[in-house]
C-alpha cells in the first residue's frame, strides 16, 4: 500500500506558509518526521484551517505509528477540507485513512475509505491497487483462520478418538 504525503492544495497567505511547507515536505522526504512534525505545527498555530497541514499531520503520525491521533488529525484535516470545499486536499485524506485502516486490518473502513477517494478522483489506478489488494489480504486472512479452525477441530476430534481408545 501506497502513503500519499502530499496532493493537498492550498493557497498560501503568507512567504512564511510557502516557506514552511516547501520546508515540512523536504524533511518528509528525508523521513525526518518528527521536525517535519515541528514544521507543520507552526503552520497550524497561524493558519489553523489549513485541512493540508492537518492531513500531513496526521500522515506523519501514522509514520510514527501514532495511529489514534493520526485518525484526529485526518478526520479534522477532512472536516476542513469539506468546508472548503478542497476536492485534492479531501482525495489525499480519504486516501490516507484508507492507508491508515489498511495498515490496522481494519478491512472495510479501508475500502469504504477509498471508495470515497475513488469519488472524487475516479481515475486513481492507485486506489483501485489497494481496494484490491485489501480485499486479497481479507480473502487469504478468511483462507487461514477457516484452515486454523479445520486444523483445530480435527486435532479435538483424534484427541477424542484416542481418549476412547485409551478408555476401552
Amino acid at each position: 500500500l501506497l502513503l500519499s504525503l502530499s496532493g493537498c492544495t492550498f493557497k498560501y497567505p503568507s512567504p512564511f506558509l510557502l516557506w514552511n511547507d516547501f520546508k515540512a515536505n523536504r524533511l518528509l522526504k528525508s523521513e525526518k518526521y518528527d521536525e517535519a512534525l515541528e514544521e507543520y505545527y507552526k503552520m497550524i498555530e497561524s493558519t489553523p484551517d489549513w485541512a493540508g497541514a492537518h492531513s500531513n499531520i496526521g500522515v506523519i503520525l501514522s509514520q510514527n505509528k501514532k495511529n489514534e491521533d493520526a485518525i484526529k488529525s485526518l478526520v479534522y484535516a477532512q472536516e476542513l477540507a469539506e468546508k472548503s470545499g478542497d476536492v485534492k486536499s479531501l482525495f489525499a485524506i480519504q486516501y490516507n485513512l484508507g492507508v491508515l485502516f489498511g495498515s490496522e486490518k481494519k478491512y472495510q473502513q479501508a475500502i469504504d475509505h477509498y471508495q470515497e477517494a475513488l469519488k472524487l478522483v475516479p481515475a486513481s489506478l492507485e486506489t483501485k491497487t489497494n481496494i484490491e489488494l485489501l480485499l486479497q489480504q481479507q480473502k487469504q486472512e478468511q483462507e487461514q483462520k477457516q484452515k486454523e479452525e479445520q486444523e483445530k477441530k480435527k486435532q479435538e476430534e483424534d484427541q477424542k478418538k484416542d481418549e476412547q481408545q485409551d478408555q476401552s
